[in-house]
């Protein structure tokens, strides 16, 4: 079964298990801290963030783009006649767009203070 490594909350993470969810695998998600990373994720994964997904074949993946590649290559949702080429082109069009927001809102969210805060509004 595929094991998906988690921190309680994570939008990368969400995106990889709404896309299990969507295509109906099954999966066991495992929570760790990111202030006290376990050895065993540190030794398997080569950037040391989550999303972090072992596949059933024990392979860790990591990055959510590539894992939603390979989520898409493993386990089909698309009907055979759509182009696939030019759909996975735009998926990865919307997934830069959000990144590049969502990384500015944890920015300003972590603003130290008001000064800060009001720079990066």
């Amino acid at each position: 079964m595929l094991k998906v490594v988690s921190y309680v909350i994570c939008p990368f993470v969400q995106r990889i298990t709404g896309l299990l969810e969507a295509k109906g695998v099954h999966y066991d998600i495992e929570y760790i801290s990111l202030k006290d990373k376990p050895k065993w994720f540190l030794d398997i994964a080569p950037n040391a963030q989550v999303p972090l997904l072992i596949t059933e074949d024990n392979i860790p993946l990591s990055e959510s783009d590539a894992i939603a590649e390979y989520l898409d290559d493993e386990f089909p949702l698309l009907r055979p006649e759509i182009n696939k080429s030019a759909c996975r082109a735009r998926q990865r069009a919307w997934v830069y767009q959000g990144t590049k927001l969502y990384l500015k809102q944890c920015s300003h969210m972590q603003s130290g203070n008001q000064q800060i805060f009001e720079k990066r509004q």
